[in-house]
């Protein structure tokens, strides 16, 4: 956590004990399977269960432990044993409406063995369960000798022309291709959505009214869902020409701080500009921000200290990322005023 001493006032410039944004649903199995549905298509008897790392580990799979977590669910084929071929095993959620959604994420902790031979994300449309290569999407999970965390996007395109978002439904897949192999273990999933930014344009700039301090509470929460470049040029970062969203304010104090924060951490690298100016035709570029680097360990924050400005003066701010066009990331934002000691 960030801490900006200004004046004599204590600035808080994060927001203390942020959780995720725009969660649609969280699963993190140390109680139960929360609703999985599980089954297999192999010759196997076995599936997915829950269990800890060490439940799932044995002589050729070992499994770490992960931070803040007991139980997760996984499959173990050298635990099945060598006998066991064709295993083709499947964990799913229930089928969901997601229609009102633009798109959906879905995070997930996972660990599979360097030597494993078919772990997958799986993304189901309206049908059977029990014939999923029908009707089922396949995005294979890369090797890993630890835990990874890893997501997928779910919209209109993932499916063929005429399907929905009303009604689909995600899991895993382990499929050992008829030979010993060791397995898949997931944990800490995540379901979010989002909506296109009804502030795209500096046009629509959407009215942040500057806090005495900056709350998850009463920070405005977006995201990049649907968004477009709208300007031609970044005058601050050249080349980092992402979607961009915007906001704007009128200052009450002459120094200020705007906190902007991804929702999820290494899922969005803030970029911002701060401009001066009446309206969107007659802007001065006032600022820049871009001190945080999310690969390079960072928060995924930034944090800009703005100085001198003009009381009643109205501030634009382009808030954009730099992971490219693509980026559906959520974010919180806040303007915060900095009173100085003889102010009430």
């Amino acid at each position: 956590m960030k801490r900006i001493l200004l004046s004599c006032t204590l600035a808080l410039a994060s927001y203390a004990g942020l959780a995720q944004g725009n969660v649609l649903s969280m699963y993190d199995f140390e109680s139960n399977m929360n609703g999985f549905t599980t089954f297999n298509e192999g010759f196997t008897t076995s599936a997915f269960t829950r269990g800890t790392p060490a439940s799932f580990s044995s002589t050729y799979m070992s499994v770490p432990n992960l931070q803040a977590s007991t139980y997760c669910v996984g499959f173990n084929d050298d635990t099945a044993g060598m006998d066991d071929f064709g295993s083709d095993v499947y964990m799913m959620s229930a089928y969901t409406d997601y229609s009102m959604y633009d798109s959906v994420r879905v995070y997930f902790d996972f660990h599979a063995p360097g030597d494993y031979q078919g772990g997958y994300v799986v993304v189901g449309q309206t049908g059977d369960f029990n014939d999923m290569y029908n009707n089922g999407i396949f995005y294979q999970l890369p090797n890993t000798t630890t835990w990874n965390s890893s997501f997928i996007t779910i919209d209109p395109s993932t499916f063929d022309v005429g399907y929905g978002m009303n009604s689909v439904a995600f899991g895993f897949n382990y499929y050992d291709a008829e030979d010993w192999a060791y397995g898949l273990v997931v944990d800490n999933i995540t379901v979010i959505g989002y909506r296109q930014s009804p502030n795209d344009d500096c046009a629509t700039a959407h009215v942040l009214t500057p806090q005495q301090e900056c709350t998850t509470a009463n920070a405005y929460q977006g995201n990049m869902s649907g968004s477009g470049l709208s300007t031609a040029t970044s005058q601050c970062y050249p080349g980092e020409n992402a979607p961009d969203v915007w906001f704007k304010f009128v200052a009450t104090t002459p120094n200020a701080t705007v906190v902007a924060q991804a929702l999820t951490v290494y899922d969005l690298d803030i970029l911002l500009e701060i401009y001066q100016g009446d309206d969107c035709d007659n802007l001065t570029l006032f600022h820049c921000q871009d001190q945080d680097d999310i690969t390079d360990s960072g928060t995924g924050e930034e944090v800009a200290e703005l100085t001198a400005l003009t009381v009643g003066q109205t501030y634009y701010v382009r808030l954009f990322s730099a992971l490219g066009p693509t980026d559906i990331g959520g974010f919180r934002i806040c303007v915060q005023e900095v009173v100085p000691c003889d102010e009430p």
